[in-house]
């Protein structure tokens, strides 16, 4: 082909086509600038529409996860595409959750909150629903092993007051061994 005749076809497609040039195309980044009197061009402004409504669900999904989760969610990670403007938008987006560790009431509390961040948005994601369910049981666990750890340290602190008024009586006790609280028998015993 020859220049003129590239000169030609490109003047071609500018006039009847004017979102096929390429450099045209990605000049003018902002929705505003689309030209619009082609349905190609209102299609285009269309899905940049769309894109942009998009983004701005996953960014406020991501954002509810991380306020009702406080210290134990990440900061959101986002996915991004290109739309036809050139510009790049959220597609989806992901925070992580740190699991507290630890045998207490604050764990058992802040895996409750958890719990509620999973939830947090108006549309859970499949991935929020399975997040939850883990958060749940691991919640559900705790906070029966701490009731069991309680009974057991009231049980050992009456065991070990009476042994006190028995000696104080001189009376003749049995040897008092502590029960090991994380040994598998014991759990074996109370479950």
């Amino acid at each position: 082909m020859r220049i003129a005749d590239q000169k030609t076809m490109r003047q071609y497609l500018q006039d009847h086509h004017p979102m096929t040039d390429p450099e045209e195309q990605f000049k003018n980044k902002d929705v505003a600038h689309v030209k619009a009197d082609s349905i190609q061009g209102q299609k285009i402004k269309q899905d940049i529409l769309e894109m942009q409504k998009w983004e701005a669900h996953v960014k406020s999904h991501e954002l509810a996860h991380a306020i009702v989760g406080g210290g134990n969610i990440s900061s959101a990670s986002y996915v991004y595409a290109y739309g036809p403007d050139g510009k790049k938008y959220a597609y989806g987006g992901v925070v992580s959750v740190r699991i507290p560790k630890g045998l207490t009431q604050e764990s058992v509390d802040q895996l409750s909150r958890l719990k509620r961040a999973t939830s947090a948005s108006v549309d859970a994601s499949p991935q929020d629903l399975y997040t939850a369910s883990i958060i749940s049981a691991e919640e559900h666990s705790r906070a029966r092993m701490l009731r069991l750890k309680e009974a057991i340290q009231k049980y050992e602190k009456q065991l070990s007051q009476s042994s006190l008024n028995k000696i104080k009586d001189g009376d003749e006790i049995f040897h008092y061994k502590k029960i090991n609280f994380h040994s598998y028998r014991i759990m074996e015993l109370f479950v």
